[in-house]
């Protein structure tokens, strides 16, 4: 992926979920209609009403939205890893919520491989691991790949090729941490993240 698409998430950049009939993507420019490609960001409607209103009340805060949301679009461009976590999101908090210790399920279908289950696990030294395709984290530059680490099960069904269990380098979680704190600058968004948190 590369250029304008890659910018296009199948989430707002900004709260982080996911559109509908009603709340549709659209184009935000961070720095006005005339700015470079790299300065578009894709946010739900009822997100541009809140960026609209706090323009009008608070171009610092206004700012701060704007630097956050560019700044999560360059982590998650960066890392397949990243954005296949986000993604995901909810897989991965309920996997760490009941300690999963399971591999999730995988089956070869015409369009490619489809995993099922958990993509959340949490090992026999109380350490969180993300599940991610091989696809994903095969050239990932922040995160280390482990087949079947601190007792959890391996990926089902045609074996480790397909995906592995990953931690993200870097103290408190590196990229994701970052992204987590990028996030968090949004005011009155719901979703924290809380519950992906690096251990």
């Amino acid at each position: 992926m590369s250029g304008f698409d890659a910018r296009r998430f199948g989430f707002c950049i900004r709260c982080l979920e996911y559109p509908n009939a009603r709340n549709i993507l659209t184009e935000h420019h961070t720095e006005g209609r005339a700015t470079h490609r790299n300065q578009v960001v894709f946010i739900c409607n009822g997100c541009h009403v809140e960026i609209n209103r706090i323009e009008s009340q608070d171009k610092s805060a206004y700012d701060s939205e704007n630097a956050a949301m560019l700044d999560k679009t360059r982590m998650l461009i960066s890392s397949r890893s990243l954005r296949f976590v986000i993604e995901h999101r909810d897989r991965v908090a309920d996997g760490f919520a009941i300690r999963n210790r399971n591999g999730p399920g995988v089956q070869v279908r015409p369009k490619g491989m489809e995993f099922s289950g958990l993509f959340g696990a949490v090992g026999t030294t109380g350490r969180r691991y993300y599940f991610v395709p091989v696809s994903s984290n095969s050239d990932d530059k922040v995160v280390d790949v482990y087949d079947t680490p601190d007792g959890i099960g391996g990926v089902g069904g045609i074996g480790t090729a397909t995906g592995g269990w990953i931690r993200f380098r870097g103290e408190g979680g590196g990229i994701l941490a970052s992204f987590i704190r990028a996030h968090r600058k949004h005011a009155g968004v719901a979703e924290q993240l809380d519950a992906i948190e690096h251990d």
